[in-house]
C-alpha cells in the first residue's frame, strides 16, 4: 500500500474525508489506495496542500529520492 493510505489510516482518516478534504469521490480514492490507479502529480500536490510537507515524502521511494537528491548535487556541482 502506498505509504500516504497507511499514514492517512494512522491519522484515523476515513476514504470519505480523504475524499472530501481533497476533492475527489470515494471511489477514485479507493481506486487510488488499491493501485487500480496511479497516482498523480495532481492527487499529490492536492495532497500536500491539504495535510503539508509533511506527506510529500510519502508518495516517493527512498531510491526515486536518493537518484533524485544525488541528480541535484550533480548538476549544482555543473553549476559552480
Amino acid at each position: 500500500m502506498i505509504p500516504f493510505f497507511v499514514w492517512a489510516s494512522q491519522k484515523n482518516l476515513s476514504i470519505a474525508q480523504l475524499a472530501e478534504r481533497l476533492g475527489y469521490s470515494e471511489r477514485q480514492i479507493y481506486r487510488l489506495r488499491d493501485g487500480v490507479t496511479s497516482i498523480h502529480k495532481g492527487f499529490i500536490a492536492r495532497a500536500v496542500m491539504e495535510f503539508g510537507d509533511e506527506v510529500r515524502p510519502l508518495f516517493f521511494d527512498s531510491a526515486s529520492v536518493k537518484a533524485d537528491s544525488r541528480q541535484s548535487s550533480v548538476i549544482a556541482g555543473a553549476q559552480s
